[in-house]
């Protein structure tokens, strides 16, 4: 719920928007938190064609994980994010 906290705390910067992809388990919790917030939009999870577009797209990824991942390793989404040469 980090990604919610953040828009909510820069939601009257008009040139900051949170786009957040995929359908997982927190999905219902997350359009609860974001309700209202102008600068957040929320996607269904994306075909992997549109992957590199979709990661194209940004000024700076953020990857929130849990702290009981943090013993699988870095994130799966870390390698296309990597790979998009954004921050």
């Amino acid at each position: 719920m980090v990604i919610p906290a953040a828009a909510s705390l820069l939601r009257a910067r008009q040139n900051t928007v949170f786009v957040i992809c995929g359908d997982g388990v927190m999905k219902p919790d997350l359009q609860a938190a974001v309700a209202g917030l102008p600068n957040v939009r929320l996607l269904p999870l994306q075909p992997s064609e549109r992957l590199t577009e979709l990661l194209g797209m940004a000024d700076i990824h953020l990857l929130p994980q849990s702290p009981d991942a943090g013993r699988f390793g870095p994130s799966v989404q870390l390698s296309g994010c990597l790979a998009s040469g954004r921050p």
